[in-house]
């Protein structure tokens, strides 16, 4: 797969401190000229009140530069009030896509999920395992239960599943590389990959086994082993 084709594939995420250092990093974006066209924007990091003009400005702003956006708030707030209503705040403004932990309980997440099929917003419903990478059989079933469970998932062809795993030794990537070649036919999005130091290179190799999206980073990464942007032409 040649450099261009890849980059097609590359999500930027960007964590989201000040609307400062937001657009620097898009201005940094825009000078390597690699051909990106999604950026991840993930508003967890924001050291001020999440506004409805401060997402808007966000979206203006990638709008104008032709980035497809994804909105992210990820938390460990759980079944939390004040987290719905970050993510509903971050629909309504309607970038392509949401990002929903695939864990918050079925009641707000079917909320969440009419919400964006009312905006007309797509869905990338996320897991993280940050202990381990369990098995090929353990991880397909799991794989099983979401696409039965996750509401609205095959409603809309452009929705994503996104599961990732940290990965504890290098042999664990292989395990998910499998799972990506597994289910990269069947007839949904799918994001899976290794986190950590360990997993660097499923992040670029679940590409080559089906995956449709990875993620890298420009200024500073937002998940354990990421990858710096310019430094993905090392690992093809």
């Amino acid at each position: 797969m040649d450099l261009s084709h890849f980059m097609k594939k590359v999500i930027i995420s960007i964590p989201f401190y000040s609307k400062a250092q937001f657009y620097e990093e898009l201005f940094n974006l825009r000078k390597l000229d690699l051909g990106i066209s999604c950026i991840e924007i993930r508003f967890d990091f924001l050291r001020e009140k999440l506004t409805r003009n401060l997402i808007a400005d966000a979206k203006t702003n990638l709008r104008d530069n032709d980035f497809k956006m994804i909105f992210a708030y990820h938390s460990s707030m759980g079944d939390n009030p004040l987290l719905f209503q970050k993510l509903r705040s971050l629909i309504r403004c309607q970038p392509d896509y949401i990002d929903l932990n695939a864990n918050i309980p079925l009641i707000p997440l079917t909320e969440l999920a009419d919400l964006a099929v009312k905006n007309h917003v797509s869905i990338i419903y996320s897991y993280h395992n940050w202990e381990e990478t369990p098995s090929l059989d353990v991880i397909s079933e799991l794989c099983e239960y979401f696409l039965q469970l996750l509401p609205h998932f095959a409603s809309d062809p452009q929705n994503i599943l996104k599961m990732v795993f940290m990965a504890k030794t290098s042999d664990d990537q292989n395990t998910v590389l499998n799972f990506c070649k597994k289910y990269h036919d069947k007839g949904f999005k799918l994001i899976s990959f290794c986190m950590g130091e360990d997993g660097k290179m499923s992040r670029i190799q679940s590409i080559k086994n089906g995956c449709n999206y990875t993620y890298a980073y420009i200024g500073e990464p937002t998940a354990p082993g990421q990858i710096h942007l310019s430094d993905i032409q090392k690992f093809l």
